[in-house]
C-alpha cells in the first residue's frame, strides 16, 4: 500500500486514519483506556476528519485511507518509522504528532517489533548537558534560528556585526536564499567561513579559514539510526594551515583571554575521553581505544504492554492541526527539494557540472504547459526565479515538481537554487524550516 499525500497534508491523513479506527471499531480501546490521557478530546477532534475530507485535502483516495486503517489494525507487529521530510512544512510538528499517535490508537506499543522510532539518539542514555554546559558562562545575548538566517540578519536587537560559519553552507541550504545572500554581503558585517572547500558561502566571506577533513582530525561519532559509538583517528596530518573546529575555537579562546577555562584548555582526545565518561557504562574510552567501535549496552527494549508514562494525544497545544497552503491558483505546483544519493546536504555538489540542474515534473503537468523533456524552464514565484532544464518522470504525482536540495549556485542557469523559492516562515511549534512549502509555477523559457 503506497500513499502519496501532498506535502503538508500528512496530518490530515493521520487524523483520518484515527477517525476510521474509532468509527469502525478498529481502535484498541483497552490499551488507550489504560495508557492514554485526553482520549475523549482526541476522539472528538478526529470525528471531524472523515476520509472524504482528508482525501480532498491530501489527494489520497478515501478508500486508501480506510485500507491503511484496516491494515494497521490487522497487522501485528506494525512498526512506524517516520522520515525527516514529514517535518519540512508549515504543518511539520503537528503532522509528526498526528502520525505518532497511531501506534497508541491501534495498541502497537508493548508488541514485540511494534511501536515507532524516529531517532535512536535518546537510546544512548547520554546526557549532553553534562558536557555541553559551561559553568559560570556569561549570558548569551541572543540565540538565532539558522533556518531563519535571512530574517535574523535583518534584525537589530542587537544586530549581527559578525558571523562565523562552520559545518554549514547556508547560501544553498537555508530558506529565502536572496535574503541570506543580501545579509552575508552587507559591508558592515564581518563574515568568517571555516571550510574544507570553496563554497558559495565562502564567496561572500571577508575571511576564509581552511578546515580539516575527517581524515585529518579525531572524531567521536554517534548516530540517530544505530546504537554504536565510533572513535575515528586521523590518518594524515592537517594539510598546510588547515585546523579543526576544536583547534580554531581553542585559539580564539586564547586570544580572547579565556583559554584557561576548562571547556577550552583541553585537547581533542582528552575532550573525547571526558565525553565518554558520561556514557551509561564503564570503560567506554578504554574500549574505544582498543576496538574503535563500541556497541552501547542498550538493545531494543521489549517492556510490558504499555509505556512507562501516560501517552498524551492532545496536550496543551490541542489536537494536531492542518493549515492550508498560503497560496492561490496562480501558484498551482508544489516544489520539493529532496536529498539524492550524490550528496549529503550540499557536500558533494562542488563537482556538479555547471548549468545542468534539472527540474523533475510528471508528464501531465509538463504537457499542460507545453514543456518537453530537455526544454529550458523557469520556476517562478513572488520570491524569485530559478532556471533549469525539464526532466519528465512518472515517479512524481501531478502537482509536484522536484529539484535536489543543496545544489550549488553554479548548477542552475541563473545562479539561484530552490532555496530562492523556499519561504522564510517556520513551523510554529518546532521552528523548523518549511522546505516543502514552496509554491511555484513553471513555464518554458
Amino acid at each position: 500500500l503506497h500513499l502519496q499525500p501532498l506535502p503538508g497534508t500528512d496530518v490530515a491523513v493521520a487524523l483520518a486514519v484515527a477517525h476510521v479506527a474509532f468509527r469502525n471499531g478498529l481502535a484498541d480501546r483497552s490499551f488507550l483506556a489504560s495508557h492514554a490521557i485526553d482520549l475523549d478530546a482526541f476522539e472528538a477532534g478526529v470525528a471531524d476528519w472523515d476520509p472524504a475530507r482528508a482525501a480532498a485535502v491530501s489527494g489520497v483516495p478515501a478508500e486508501a485511507i480506510v485500507a491503511l486503517a484496516r491494515l494497521y489494525a490487522e497487522t501485528r507487529p506494525m512498526f512506524l518509522r517516520p522520515g525527516w521530510g514529514l517535518e519540512r512544512t508549515r504543518n511539520g510538528s503537528d503532522a509528526m504528532r498526528a502520525v505518532l499517535s497511531l501506534p497508541a490508537v491501534f495498541g502497537q506499543f508493548g508488541v514485540r517489533g511494534g511501536g515507532w522510532c524516529l531517532s535512536t539518539t535518546g537510546g544512548y542514555g547520554i546526557d549532553p548537558a553534562r558536557w555541553q554546559t559551561v559553568p559560570d558562562a556569561p549570558p548569551v545575548p541572543r540565540t538565532a534560528n539558522l533556518s531563519a538566517l535571512g530574517t535574523e540578519l535583518k534584525r537589530s536587537d542587537p544586530p549581527f556585526r559578525a558571523v562565523y560559519v562552520y559545518n554549514c553552507n547556508p547560501v544553498v541550504t537555508v530558506p529565502d536564499q536572496a535574503a541570506v545572500v543580501e545579509g552575508l554581503s552587507d559591508p558592515d558585517r564581518f563574515v568568517v567561513v571555516h571550510e574544507q572547500v570553496w563554497t558559495d558561502t565562502c564567496a561572500l566571506a571577508d575571511v576564509v579559514l581552511p578546515a580539516t577533513t575527517f581524515l585529518e582530525h579525531p572524531e567521536l561519532v554517534r548516530s540517530y539510526s544505530h546504537y554504536a559509538v565510533h572513535y575515528a583517528r586521523p590518518v594524515i596530518a592537517p594539510v598546510s594551515e588547515a585546523r579543526s573546529n576544536h583547534a580554531v575555537f581553542r585559539a580564539l579562546a586564547e586570544r580572547l583571554g579565556f583559554g584557561a577555562e576548562p571547556a577550552f584548555d583541553v585537547t581533542e582526545e582528552a575532550l573525547a575521553a571526558e565525553i565518554c565518561g558520561t556514557f551509561p557504562f564503564p570503560d567506554a574510552w578504554e574500549a574505544l581505544q582498543t576496538r574503535g567501535v563500541v556497541e552501547l549496552p542498550r538493545p531494543v527494549q521489549f517492556g510490558p504492554a504499555g509505556p512507562a508514562s501516560p501517552i498524551t494525544l492532545v496536550g496543551t497545544r490541542g489536537l494536531p492541526r492542518y493549515r492550508p497552503p498560503p497560496t492561490g491558483a496562480d501558484l498551482p505546483l508544489i516544489l520539493i527539494s529532496p536529498a539524492t544519493a550524490r550528496a549529503i546536504s550540499s557536500t558533494g555538489y562542488e563537482t556538479f557540472p555547471a548549468g545542468t540542474a534539472t527540474l523533475e515534473m510528471c508528464p501531465s503537468d509538463a504537457t499542460a504547459r507545453g514543456i518537453a523533456a530537455g526544454d529550458p524552464v523557469c520556476i517562478r514565484s513572488p520570491m524569485g526565479e530559478v532556471h533549469a532544464t525539464a526532466a519528465l518522470t512518472d515517479a512524481l504525482r501531478p502537482g509536484i515538481v522536484s529539484m535536489p536540495k543543496g545544489l550549488w549556485r553554479s548548477a542552475t542557469a541563473n545562479g539561484w537554487t530552490t532555496n530562492r523559492l523556499i519561504p522564510a516562515h517556520l513551523d510554529e511549534h518546532g521552528g523548523g524550516a518549511c522546505y516543502n512549502d514552496a509554491r511555484v509555477e513553471v513555464q518554458r523559457r
